[in-house]
Order: structure tokens, then C-alpha cells, then sequence
């Protein structure tokens, strides 16, 4: 009886799970991304100048602007929340003790030519590329 009632609640969450998957809603085919960002590179140092240790021995991997979107989480219902461009950039820089810690990747999103957020690491659930 045990292994019934375990199995019927991963049942019951496998398909609250499924139905959960298709509801983040996506942008109308008409929706303005703006143009893309100019001078991207020179707005993304200028940021991490702010959030580094060290910001003059700071390296940087640029990637392009790309179209993309986010949505707000499932509990709001996962309206569409942002529309604009991401750019993908790793930084190298060195830490307190002097050293430098490798390159970490971080997602910026750009209203026009401004950085509206910027998401540590390279795969945020609710970022969506539009490539």
C-alpha cells in the first residue's frame, strides 16, 4: 500500500510538473526589441569597474547582442517581464588575495544601451534567447 501511494504522488507531480512547462508565456510576433546595443563592451566594463575587486586587471570574452526575453516566475503567472538584448561576457580578474580566479560567465540584458541587470552565470531559467 506503501509503494502505491508513492507512486501515484510521483505520478500527481509529474504532471503538475508538465503542465507547468508550457506556461511561461512568450513574446507577440510584433514586439520592439529596440536596436542593438552600441558600444556594448565599453558599458560592460564601465559596470564591473562598480562590482570587481580589482577592475584594472579585469580580461574580458565578449559575446553578441542577441535578442531575448524574460518572464516572471510561474507564482506571477510567467507574463513576459522584459524584452530587449543579452549580451554573454566572461571576466577574468584577480581576487583580495591577488590571484586570479578564472573566467566566470555572466548574462548582461540592455534596455537600448543601458544595462538594466546582470545575471551571474551563463543559463538563467527565466532568460530566453532568441536566435
Amino acid at each position: 500500500m506503501k509503494k502505491l501511494i508513492v507512486i501515484f504522488t510521483y505520478i500527481v507531480v509529474a504532471l503538475l510538473l508538465s503542465a507547468c512547462a508550457g506556461a511561461f508565456q512568450r513574446p507577440g510576433p510584433s514586439v520592439n526589441y529596440g536596436n542593438p546595443p552600441q558600444g556594448y563592451e565599453e558599458a560592460i566594463k564601465v559596470h564591473f569597474k562598480q562590482v570587481l575587486k580589482d577592475p584594472e586587471s579585469a580580461n574580458y570574452r565578449f559575446g553578441k547582442p542577441v535578442k531575448a526575453y524574460t518572464n516572471e516566475g510561474m507564482v506571477y503567472g510567467g507574463k513576459v517581464s522584459w524584452v530587449g538584448y543579452l549580451v554573454d561576457v566572461q571576466v577574468n580578474a584577480k581576487n583580495s588575495f591577488g590571484g586570479y580566479v578564472g573566467f566566470k560567465p555572466y548574462m548582461l540584458l540592455f534596455d537600448g544601451n543601458n544595462i538594466v541587470k546582470y545575471i551571474e552565470g551563463s543559463d538563467h531559467v527565466l532568460v530566453h534567447r532568441m536566435e
